[in-house]
């Protein structure tokens, strides 16, 4: 495998070359301790064909280099074509051997009908009751199946019902982590409930003033041993993780990924029933629900630790601000970092909305002055960076010849660092020049004044990124380094100001705000300094994906989302049963999407496709 290939960023699917029906479900990858995956046929009907085990070593891209370090989950879609005889089925799914630890994985991938599978190899599947018109729904990537849960309390309320089992008797210890998007915090909302009359166990869930924790119980009578839900602070209409652990002592909490300071202490152990478990209402008292989206929800046996929680929500070290805007509307802007670096997204206008790489992003008009479309991010100790620090975003410019902040914390007497591109020819910058400001005692002038950096071009998306080591700042532009550097001594003074996207909002002045004009998408900030292959890693792995795979005209049309001015290949692979490694090679030109290319998806015709009897997986590589 050549070195592009295994660098690369690239989306995937497998799949039978026949003429049978296609359809996306992303399924996420096993934890790095499960190296062998099994494939069964319609796994979620009443009968189970026997797994063919499947080795599968995993690095960056597709396939994984054995002994590389787990990343962050990828969507890959598996298709019909384990055997001749299964071809008729619309889909073929990844099923994991039981896990260590985890007792339920429920993943609402179905996207439909009432049975919801368990993906822990348990066997705690559950039935979905009282279902609604928008119960299915989709989930925070835009495309993966959620349950919808409408709060409506009774015997009407809907929700999930798993069968009592033993691994569901939970004693010693145990951990809950789910994906939620509430739409409403302000109510008693179990998400992981297991209680009934004389058979309280265990409660997962929101409650009051949007808090969420723990209820667990000793002897299985009411009151609750313990009562702890009054942690964090979660809000509605924003994607959320949660998570809570026991470990037979002392109760934690972590919001997206990040330890909370409240702990309580229960000596357990947790009392035994055969109630069965509820997800989305308290069943069998039926007298409160949950509201909002479920995403995924998971339970263990023991007590996940720190770094357990933070790889559940994909934590980068030193993250501590990843604002995709993949929101699609609304104000609510969310921070996927796990630092919990929420934003609100003021003075929006009908067009600030708009199509990013893979989902949605902002576009700012360049108004300057207090009408300004901005995001405010609220001051917090996260955010206070002083030895090192990277920015990186996408952006496409429609004025490269302004001051354009991408991302600023800035005030009067408060400057502390601003990134951005500037292209203002009056202070001998040049157009579509970019960089950064930094400060190391709060007061103009700028201590460092680095912004006349590269070309940036206008109209195109293009990858920014610039690094502070604590000495030099080094500047990135489409993954590849830029040769000028500046030194720096630091540190960068502490800032209350909040963060802005888009303005440097704290100048309240038409004459002294400015704004950038243009398309943002996937700002990112750092409180280390990200190494080269880091940054280049960041601008291969944008997010965009197969959105479609159809036979057509005797062979596989294959379509993707795309980024205008970017090259691609389409590159081919049949499984190789020994050891599951493919080898994959190009089955396609480098094909150049043109710079003022409009549609969001591009498509690529393989001809010889239906040709080949065997299962093919496909890959899509972005190209430097």
């Amino acid at each position: 495998m050549s070195s592009r290939q295994e660098s690369a960023c690239r989306s995937m699917l497998r799949i039978r070359p026949r003429p049978v029906e296609a359809s996306l479900c992303p399924l996420p990858f096993p934890p790095a301790h499960v190296s062998r995956w099994a494939v069964l046929a319609n796994p979620r009907a009443v009968f189970r064909v026997a797994p063919i085990p499947v080795s599968i070593e995993r690095d960056e891209g597709w396939p994984r280099r054995v002994g590389a370090a787990p990343k962050p989950a990828k969507n890959i879609t598996m298709k019909t074509g384990c055997f001749p005889a299964l071809s008729l089925l619309a889909g073929v799914a990844l099923a994991f051997p039981a896990r260590a630890g985890v007792v339920g994985h429920w993943r609402f991938d179905e996207g439909t009908g009432i049975a919801i599978h368990d993906a822990s190899g348990n066997g705690n599947d559950g039935v979905l009751v009282n279902p609604k018109a928008g119960t299915w729904t989709t989930g925070m990537d835009g495309i993966s199946a959620a349950l919808r849960f409408d709060g409506i309390p009774g015997a009407g309320a809907t929700r999930v019902t798993i069968p009592d089992s033993p691994s569901l008797h939970l004693t010693t210890a145990l951990s809950f982590a789910v994906w939620v998007r509430p739409d409403e915090v302000g109510r008693d909302a179990p998400l992981l409930d297991k209680e009934g009359t004389g058979q309280a166990c265990y409660w997962f869930g929101l409650f009051g003033s949007g808090n969420f924790g723990v209820l667990l119980d000793a002897d299985g009578n009411m009151p609750w041993t313990i009562l702890d839900r009054d942690q964090g602070s979660v809000f509605p209409g924003l994607w959320t993780h949660l998570a809570s652990t026991w470990d037979g002592s002392v109760v934690r909490h972590y919001l997206n990924g990040v330890l909370l300071p409240q702990t309580a202490s229960f000596a357990g152990p947790v009392h035994v029933s055969d109630n069965p478990l509820v997800i989305g209402a308290n069943s069998p008292f039926d007298n409160t629900a949950f509201k909002g989206v479920l995403g995924e929800a998971r339970l263990y046996n023991h007590a996940l630790g720190p770094e357990e929680i933070r790889t559940l929500v994909g934590v980068k070290p030193g993250l501590v601000g990843h604002w995709s805007f993949d929101e699609g509307g609304g104000t609510q802007i969310r921070d996927d970092s796990g630092a919990g670096n929420h934003g609100v997204l003021l003075n929006p206008t009908g067009d600030t909305w708009t199509r990013g790489l893979a989902g949605g992003a902002l576009y700012f008009d360049g108004t300057l002055g207090p009408g300004a479309a901005y995001v405010s991010v609220p001051d917090a100790p996260s955010l206070h960076i002083a030895a090192e620090i990277s920015f990186a975003a996408w952006v496409r410019c429609d004025d490269i010849g302004r001051d354009a902040p991408i991302l600023a914390k800035e005030g009067e007497g408060r400057l502390s660092y601003w990134f951005g591109t500037f292209g203002l020819t009056s202070t001998g910058s040049s157009p579509g020049n970019f960089g950064t400001l930094l400060s190391n005692d709060g007061n103009q002038p700028w201590n460092l004044m680095d912004r006349d950096q590269g070309a940036v071009p206008q109209g195109q998306w293009t990858h920014l990124a610039t690094t502070w080591d604590g000495t030099t700042v080094r500047h990135y532009m489409n993954g590849d380094a830029l040769p000028q550097t500046r030194a720096f001594a630091g540190p960068i003074r502490f800032s209350d100001a909040f963060l802005s996207i888009g303005v440097n909002s704290l100048y309240t002045f038409a004459a002294n705000r400015t704004a950038f004009k243009g398309a943002i998408d996937d700002v990112s900030l750092y409180n280390r300094a990200l190494g080269p292959a880091e940054v280049r890693a960041l601008y291969r792995a944008h997010p965009f994906r197969i959105t479609a795979v159809q036979p057509e005209s005797g062979g596989i049309r294959i379509a993707w989302s795309c980024i205008a001015g970017r090259r691609y290949v389409v590159q081919a692979a049949t499984l190789a049963t020994a050891g599951g490694q493919w080898d994959f090679t190009d089955i396609s030109a480098p094909i150049e999407i043109p710079a003022d290319y409009v549609p969001s998806t591009f498509e690529y015709q393989d001809a010889s496709a239906l040709q080949n009897h065997d299962a093919r997986l496909y890959r899509i590589e972005l190209l430097p």
